[in-house]
């Protein structure tokens, strides 16, 4: 008897080092949570998100990249609620213009 205990507490032992040895992958995220985002200055901004500056205008930025300081362009929402034309950056709005906050509602 004291042969099987043993022989079965080996085997549980060995399945629970080799679990440790080699953990499971991390699970793929879910398409629902992928989110397009771009670090600019250690703050994550996520893409088509609207963002208010601190004069209250607001920031729609995507992508691609623009060519003169690497980070998205952005449009600025008119007053009738509709957006211009891709005519500033990421950088240049939060330099200029920030600190920038996500509109949620």
């Amino acid at each position: 008897m004291a042969t099987a205990q043993y022989e079965t507490r080996t085997r549980t032992m060995v399945r629970i080092f080799g679990a440790l040895e080699k953990p499971a992958p991390p699970a793929a995220p879910s398409p629902e949570t992928l989110v397009d985002t771009f670090t600019y200055g250690g703050i994550a901004y996520e893409m088509g998100a609207l963002y208010r500056d601190q004069d209250g205008d607001c920031f729609k930025f995507e992508t691609p990249l623009s060519a003169e300081d690497d980070t998205p362009r952005g449009r600025i929402r008119n007053r009738d609620g509709g957006f211009g034309g891709l005519a500033w950056t990421l950088a240049a709005v939060a330099g200029t213009f920030g600190p920038l906050t996500k509109v949620t509602s």
